[in-house]
């Protein structure tokens, strides 16, 4: 048994749950949901999750008994998949995930999910209020009680977004980059969609250069020889400061990802 400790987070509808299962099925690992154990405590409190995460602001025990639970599971001598949003904080030496997504995919998918019992949704536009409502209050929670910027992506050892990528594709890819990460073989930690990326008005495209030339990292990115694509990330959208031509071209590859370098 290799003991080894994998912590998935994420934005609300990034398929976090779904690819836990799938890498179980792929490896011999353990789930363990602490977003499911809220879930049941919520339904317990007669509340949304929404509601109960409002709730948890001014009650940070449930959190504390949550958060004491993830660093015991974090010692146990087991291969675990920890399904939390603050795992990779109490769990340091385990391989960090963290997916986002566009939030219109994010809406879609919670608005047709009918496994959430207590998340009722009246419409798409609905859903995507709860969601942005949600994350607000997660991220003053954990900012105001353990100081910790979820959003900030270099907390994690691979970020991707899943908006457009299969959930098998996903599993895959992360099964490659967990390889790498146990060899100690570094890997670009954000992966974007090119789908989602915006390109900006004063963006003026240059001829793709190999990844020997770049200034920032000299990380070669394995799917293809085209630089890596250099974003602003403004709120939740990523504006192409360098790259436009990579991010437009097709790569031979059957991931819809591309690496970044998130400017500021």
């Amino acid at each position: 048994m290799e003991n080894i400790k994998i912590t998935i987070s994420g934005e609300l509808g990034s398929g976090k749950t779904v690819l836990s299962k799938l890498l179980c099925e792929k490896m011999d690992f353990k789930i363990i949901s602490v977003g499911g154990i809220q879930r049941e405590l919520a339904e317990k409190f007669g509340m949304t999750t929404l509601e109960f995460n409002q709730y948890m602001e001014t009650h940070p025990e449930i959190d504390i008994d949550c958060d004491k639970k993830v660093v015991e599971y974090g010692l146990m001598d087991a291969n675990l998949i920890l399904d939390s949003r603050l795992a990779w904080h109490f769990v340091p030496h385990a391989f960090k995930i963290h997916l986002i997504v566009d939030i219109n995919t994010a809406g879609t998918r919670i608005f047709n999910d009918k496994v959430r019992k207590n998340e009722q949704n009246n419409d798409l536009q609905d859903t995507i209020n709860k969601i942005n409502s949600r994350k607000a209050s997660e991220c003053k929670r954990f900012r105001e009680q353990y100081g910790v910027e979820i959003d900030n992506f270099y907390n994690y050892d691979l970020v991707i977004d899943s908006s457009h990528i299969t959930p098998e594709n996903l599993a895959n890819f992360v099964i490659d980059k967990l390889e790498k990460w146990k060899k100690g073989i570094q890997f670009p930690n954000i992966w974007l969609s090119p789908k989602n990326l915006k390109p900006t008005l004063t963006n003026q495209e240059e001829p793709i250069h190999s990844n020997k030339d770049q200034k920032e990292s000299n990380i070669k990115n394995e799917a293809n020889e085209a630089e890596m694509i250099e974003v602003i990330k403004i709120e939740n959208t990523f504006f192409v400061k360098k790259g436009q031509n990579a991010c437009s071209a097709s790569f031979p590859t059957e991931l819809d990802l591309v690496p970044a370098l998130i400017l500021n």
